[in-house]
């Protein structure tokens, strides 16, 4: 489908790692929320998004679209994410925008040039996505992948961003590593984001065969 009118309001959401973060654009300015510690997303998630449409002053009615973290990350958090965002769709028959949770990541980078995002995949692995920002947003130059360690040792990237690069001695030091997706940083990549409808049903790339975690 076409892109919503990007001078509305547009809410994004993010559930893909233990952390839980959602972002409000409206009237040029960002309302954001971030979530890590105590309290599942499932406990957290909707009173975040409350607090941003009683800061703004908006409604949920006013949406454009709602953007989500549709993966790859931890899959309990995809779910829940998908869960209301599907949800909050179909009550106001609101677009969907799935974005890759390693795009937002990249996303959040200040560095210019290619940036390798990185999130733990458990069992000594890792989602790995290679991005560039560019004047429309952000290209993909290596799509997402769920990989062991060793095929990316070769990998001649000086800015990785994410946790998952833990497994990887040459970038384990690096302060970037303690980045993890935020929502607000998903209207930097619009260009990325793949709108549906409120009634299609939502495909979380989980890049991963076991989904039952």
């Amino acid at each position: 489908m076409n892109n919503p009118d990007f001078s509305c309001p547009l809410l994004a959401i993010d559930t893909s790692t233990p952390a839980c973060s959602v972002a409000l654009r409206a009237d040029e300015r960002i309302f954001s929320r971030f979530h890590q510690g105590h309290g599942k997303h499932t406990d957290v998630i909707l009173p975040m998004i409350d607090e941003l449409f009683q800061a703004s002053g908006y409604t949920l009615q006013s949406l454009a679209g709602i953007i989500l973290s549709a993966g790859p990350g931890a899959f309990t958090g995809l779910r829940v994410g998908a869960s209301v965002a599907a949800g909050l769709a179909a009550a106001f028959n609101t677009p969907i925008g799935c974005l890759s949770s390693l795009a937002l990541l990249a996303a959040g980078s200040e560095k210019e040039g290619a940036v390798l995002a990185l999130l733990d995949a458990r069992m000594q692995q890792c989602y790995a996505g290679l991005y560039q920002s560019v004047n429309s947003g952000f290209q993909c130059l290596q799509k997402d992948r769920l990989v062991m360690p060793q095929q990316l040792s070769d990998w001649q990237v000086s800015n990785v961003v994410g946790p998952g690069a833990i497994y990887f001695p040459q970038w384990a030091h690096l302060e970037s590593v303690q980045s993890i997706p935020d929502a607000k940083n998903a209207f930097k990549a619009l260009n990325l984001v793949r709108w549906q409808s409120a009634s299609q049903p939502i495909e979380i790339d989980y890049l991963r065969n076991d989904v039952t975690s």
